[in-house]
């Protein structure tokens, strides 16, 4: 995890950090996601094509 997301965490109450730290981890894993499923999507019709 980025340090100045933690930093930024920290200033929160326990809760609404706990919430901020969830919820960074649930979008980088969304991204990771969305970036895995492009990349096959785009060599998929290219493979197609050829």
């Amino acid at each position: 995890m980025p340090a100045s997301a933690s930093v930024n965490a920290l200033v929160f109450t326990p809760g609404q950090a706990r919430w901020k730290i969830v919820s960074s981890q649930a979008v980088e894993r969304v991204q990771v996601m969305i970036e895995r499923v492009g990349a096959s999507v785009r060599r998929g019709p290219c493979r197609k094509r050829d």
